[in-house]
């Protein structure tokens, strides 16, 4: 990687760190469904008149079922399954679990892209979730089924990261990444609308909230999604989710400076394990040797 892409990178883990604290505020008082449709749609707004309206609208025509898979994976599912979990976790446990996603994207990418499954690779996967079980288990929370339910839905939901990443990088590469990033944003709001408007807040929204809300929109969204996708098209996707690595990194830190959070040992021994399970199978170099499938934008 050049340098500037190295330190493309570093912003977009600190964008993603700080994120989990704007959802830790935000989420409670909006609803965890409403702030992330809220989130991506206003993100796929910003985004459009960049892109090109009519751009999009062609790009809809011949790839609207790409679209509506990135936005189900890199989006909709995730954004929401993390939501709901921050109403049981703390910003740095959300950013621990996290960093799970290298680990599920090489994974992904060994079976999908026709990469061997190596002991390794294995070994790597026993790591990281043992990790995650002592990041959660040894916290001064009580571990409770929706503790335990809320950790599942973060390892759940850097799966679909993972997922969305391969996913462009074997059937996207020839598309824009600025109107990938609109179009996965707006196709995410389209699916999360419906549910959305069964659960919108009834009260007022503070106004730490909804500043949340709109730094997550703006920044955590809109403009890490396209350059997360230009990443994953310029250097591949098992590269770019290397930033989970620094991720949980500032999640800690401003989790700790914003939020008052205690950084215990289980913090620490459980980053320390997920970090080192995904070095091990990321270092295995098996992001598999299928072709990706070239797709033109008209």
């Amino acid at each position: 990687m050049t340098l500037t892409q190295s330190l493309v990178l570093v912003l977009l883990a600190l964008i993603g760190g700080a994120s989990y604290v704007f959802i830790k505020v935000a989420s409670p008082a909006f609803g965890p469904i409403p702030l992330m449709a809220i989130r991506v749609l206003v993100a796929g707004l910003l985004l459009a008149p960049f892109a090109g309206p009519g751009k999009i609208l062609a790009g809809l025509k011949h790839n609207w079922h790409r679209y509506l898979l990135l936005g189900a994976f890199n989006a909709a599912f995730p954004y929401s399954l993390i939501a709901n979990a921050s109403l049981h976790l703390n910003a740095s446990l959300l950013s621990i679990i996290n960093a799970l996603t290298p680990l599920q994207t090489a994974l992904i990418s060994a079976v999908w892209l026709g990469a061997r499954l190596t002991p390794r690779m294995a070994a790597g996967l026993v790591g990281g979730l043992a990790g995650v079980v002592i990041a959660v288990g040894w916290q001064p929370i009580p571990v409770t089924g929706a503790v335990i339910g809320a950790a599942l839905f973060s390892v759940l939901a850097s799966f679909f990261y993972g997922l969305g990443s391969v996913y462009a990088r074997k059937h996207c590469s020839g598309m824009v990444p600025l109107n990938m990033a609109a179009g996965q944003q707006l196709a995410a709001a389209l699916l999360l609308s419906p549910l959305a408007l069964r659960s919108l807040p009834s009260r007022p929204l503070p106004a730490d909230a909804i500043g949340a809300m709109i730094v997550l929109a703006i920044f955590a969204t809109a403009l890490t999604s396209w350059l997360t996708l230009m990443m994953v098209k310029a250097v591949g996707p098992t590269k770019t989710m290397t930033m989970t690595f620094m991720m949980p990194v500032f999640g800690i830190l401003l989790g700790n400076f914003m939020l008052k959070e205690a950084v215990t040992v289980g913090t620490v021994t459980g980053l320390a394990l997920i970090l080192g399970s995904v070095y091990v199978v990321t270092e295995a170099r098996l992001v598999g040797r299928g072709r990706a499938t070239q797709v033109t934008e008209k």
